[in-house]
């Protein structure tokens, strides 16, 4: 793992960490996708697309499951129509 530690609460989630560890621009350009798109799932905003949550899974070694993954909206407790602060 290459990231930086991060604080708050976003990053107290099992994504949040393991995305924190990965390092979030390095998970980006892994799965093709903007940086932007990796802090909207770890905050909550929205969640991945299957392929991209089946590839998160396959990264983490099972460190990660479908529902740290999916369920990181109801883990930050981000409600339909909440923003990701």
């Amino acid at each position: 793992m290459v990231g930086r530690p991060r604080r708050g609460k976003r990053w107290a989630t099992c994504l949040g960490a393991w995305v924190g560890a990965y390092g979030p621009a390095r998970l980006a350009a892994e799965l093709h996708v903007r940086p932007g798109a990796v802090y909207g799932w770890v905050g909550g905003a929205r969640s991945p697309r299957p392929e991209h949550a089946l590839r998160l899974v396959e990264l983490s070694h099972g460190e990660l499951t479908f529902e740290d993954v999916l369920g990181q909206r109801r883990a930050r407790g981000v409600r339909r129509g909440d923003g990701a602060a």
